[in-house]
């Protein structure tokens, strides 16, 4: 004869089939929430990604309005209290320098109440970086530099610490390279910090005992 469960046994297994369920439908609760909420933050991110990407489209539009300065437009700079009178396209003639990076039109230039724009540096070699900027913008080709050339110790030192501050790259290069001088009808060159000597002996400008 087939053996009759136990009623301990079967309430047993109810119990179990209840709590299994119970647990199934906590874990479905669980995962209804959790793509809830992975929808709310995909959500979220798309409208942040077209924010940005409308931001974006302002800012095209803002830089493209942008009005670039005439070339040939005056500017009145006031270099550590020194005024100096030039032109845009002198101070854009040399690309990559500082100089260039202000006024290409693509920041916004300060300007004092008196239209000037000041530069807290000193204004003693500055007509040298304005002559050899000039020269580029002529568009010769400068292989030697005569404003240059005549400097020597700490007055080429004291040029190069502005041409580094400027980022004039063609006009260190020329500070940098040998030069020539002249003495008793010879040329021969100089570098960087040598002392000024006539090649036959002796430094130039000595007298003889």
């Amino acid at each position: 004869m087939q053996e009759m469960a136990s009623p301990s046994s079967s309430s047993s297994g109810l119990a179990w089939d209840v709590q299994v369920e119970k647990e199934l439908q906590g874990m479905q609760e669980v995962f209804k929430r959790l793509t809830g909420l992975i929808h709310w933050k995909c959500t979220q991110l798309q409208e942040q990604d077209q924010r940005l990407q409308q931001e974006k489209v302002r800012n095209s539009e803002l830089q493209r309005n942008v009005s670039r300065p005439e070339t040939d437009s005056k500017v009145v700079l006031d270099v550590g209290g020194t005024l100096f009178e030039t032109t845009v396209k002198t101070l854009t003639s040399e690309p990559g320098s500082m100089l260039e990076a202000m006024f290409s039109g693509r920041f916004p230039v300060q300007k004092e109440s008196d239209g000037t724009v000041f530069l807290d540096r000193d204004p003693t070699h500055f007509p040298v970086i304005l002559n050899y900027l000039r020269d580029k913008a002529l568009g010769r080709e400068l292989r030697t530099f005569g404003d240059v050339d005549a400097l020597r110790g700490r007055e080429r030192l004291q040029l190069l610490r502005e041409v580094a501050f400027y980022g004039l790259e063609g006009l260190r290069e020329l500070l940098e390279c040998p030069t020539l001088v002249v003495s008793q009808d010879r040329l021969f060159l100089q570098r960087l910090n040598d002392p000024v000597e006539d090649p036959a002996g002796g430094p130039i400008g000595s007298t003889a005992a």
